[in-house]
């Protein structure tokens, strides 16, 4: 009687893990784990800022649409890492994709920019904003 039951439990679980993983969804956009912020140390007042965002962009190289997307609280800059699996992706390389981005934003105000990961990873640079 327990084997029938759990060779029933398991083909219910195996039929029920089928249904939820559908080839037909659409777009997922997901969140990447930063690894590394690469901004200047030191600049000046009213110029502009380059900054490199590296994430992993996914679990497979099926993912794509690598993105960044930010957010000014105070003085610090949230930044986060976004992709996304197309619909029908088929057959993956086996492999954890990284992206590297860049952003860009003028120094406004004298005083220190936090950039930060908005993420669990905790990574975060910081810039000091001078008198030119």
């Amino acid at each position: 009687m327990k084997k029938h039951v759990k060779k029933s439990f398991l083909f219910i679980f195996f039929l029920a893990l089928l249904v939820s993983c559908s080839l037909d969804a659409e777009y997922y956009d997901l969140k990447g784990m930063i690894t590394k912020i690469d901004a200047p140390d030191t600049v000046q007042l009213n110029q502009k800022i380059y900054v490199n965002v590296t994430f992993n962009a996914g679990t497979d190289g099926c993912a794509t649409a690598p993105y960044l997307n930010t957010s000014w609280i105070g003085n610090e800059i949230m930044v986060e890492g976004r992709y996304s699996y197309p619909k029908n992706a088929g057959v993956c390389p086996q492999y954890i994709p990284s992206a590297t981005l860049s952003f860009s934003f003028v120094a406004e105000k004298i005083g220190e920019i936090i950039l930060r990961a908005n993420d669990e990873s905790g990574i975060a640079d910081t810039i000091q904003v001078v008198m030119p």
